[in-house]
Parts: C-alpha cells; structure tokens; sequence
C-alpha cells in the first residue's frame, strides 16, 4: 500500500521502456504532469547513469523509477540540496533492510560497505532562477543475484539478506522514504547537508583518487553548496566535481 503524501498518487507502470527519465523529460515536454508523478519499469532498455554511463539490470529484479518532482522553492545554485535530500532518502531505505553500513558514495551512488547496490540521477528544469521541474530516476537492485562483469562491484538486496523481495512493495517502501526527506528539504533542509557529509564514504578518511590519470591520496572534507568535493590533498583544500575526478573504491 503506497502511503505517502502526494508522491506516486499519479503512477504510470510499463513493462519496458527505454528509461524511466526519457519517459519523463517526454511528458514534462508535452504535458503538465502533477507534482510527485512516479514512473516506473519492469525493464530499461536504455537505463541512464551519471556522466552518460548506463544502467544495466535484469528485468523484472530490481527497482527502476523515475519521480517528477517540482521544487520551485529551490534556486538555481541550490539544486544541489535536492541531491543530498534524495541520496538520504534512498540511504535511509538501504538502511531499514540491512545491518551493513550504508554509504552514499559522492554524489549520489548508494553503497553498503564497498559494494553498489544503487544509484541516483537527477535532472532538473530551469524555470528563471528556480527549479521548475526535476526528474528524479532511481535504480535500486533488490532481487538480482548476477550481475554483468563491466559493472563496478554490484549487490543486491538479496544477496545481502538472502531474502526475496517483492518488488512493488519495495517501491511503495522507497517512495515513502524519498517522500519524507523531500519534504524535510521543502520544509528548510536543516541539517540534511551535514548528515549527507556524515553518511559520505570515505568522510575525513585518507582515501585514493585518480585525477588527470594520476593516483593521488586525500582526504575528503565534504561537500560545498554547488555539489563539488571538497578534499585536503597535503597542505591544500581544493574543490572538484564529477568530472574531474574518480574514487578508487
């Protein structure tokens, strides 16, 4: 049972699409779909990662949704708390079904100890200096026990509890989850940054980084409003985003 506020009261489920994000960019492009509007597939034929990467699940195994969000009550140059809120929404989730440590892996990957079990792309439409619409697409593993060998140290729910899950009950579950922290953005987001840095993986731990094609140790202090890592890397604190550098988990 969906017991949420106003997230997925208008749900749209397909058995395959190319991606739930496309689905939604489609929609926004030719219609006016309500605020919370949840599309979710069975299967992506397309799936969509960060930085043009794709999502590459079983069909029918895991959770693949996208979540049309409107929140004109952020700035342009504040889009980057809408991250922090969804990545502890879905952490929190991770969290309520594992004893393992959940880690979001900067910006928004989902991770218990050093496997990854989720990720998070986020695509936001400007409407002057807000937000006018965000399309949230979530893909989440949850019964698939093999994975491809290209992918980067995947886990599944499953394979972490050894139980089976039923999909649609686990999506009502996560809408919930990113519903609530959602709300605690909209309602002034205090202290989500702050626990969004605390969750980080590797937060104040030395850790290693390829950078230009160079292994290089640093340490990570967090994150700045725009979203950029910020790390100490011997005697200096310089800021990158995603492009520019990459964790050697």
């Amino acid at each position: 049972m969906l017991n949420t506020v106003f997230t997925g009261k208008v749900f749209f489920e397909f058995p395959v699409l190319e991606s739930t994000n496309i689905y939604a960019k489609n929609l926004i492009a030719n219609s006016t779909p309500i605020d919370g509007t949840v599309i979710t597939a069975q299967h992506q034929s397309a799936g969509k990662g960060q930085i043009g990467s794709t999502w590459l699940v079983e069909p029918d195994k895991n959770i693949t949704l996208s979540i049309i969000y409107k929140p004109n009550f952020l700035k342009v140059n504040e889009q980057f708390a809408l991250s922090i809120a969804v990545s502890l929404g879905v952490a929190n989730y991770v969290k309520s079904k594992v004893d393992d440590e959940v880690l979001i892996k900067w910006p928004n990957d989902i991770y218990v100890g050093p496997k990854k079990v989720g990720g998070i792309l986020i695509e936001n439409v400007i409407g002057g200096e807000t937000l006018s619409n965000s399309i949230v697409g979530i893909g989440l593993n949850i019964n698939q026990a093999e994975f491809e060998d290209e992918l980067p140290n995947p886990i599944s729910l499953q394979m972490l509890t050894g139980k089976e899950y039923n999909i649609q009950k686990e999506i009502y579950e996560l809408l919930s989850f990113v519903e609530a922290s959602y709300l605690t953005l909209k309602n002034d987001g205090k202290g989500q940054k702050r626990n969004y840095q605390q969750n980080m993986m590797g937060y104040q731990e030395e850790r290693k980084f390829i950078i230009n094609s160079k292994e290089v140790e640093g340490i990570i202090l967090g994150v700045n409003d725009e979203g950029n890592l910020l790390m100490k890397i011997g005697n200096s604190i310089e800021k990158f985003d995603l492009r520019a550098l990459k964790m050697v988990v």
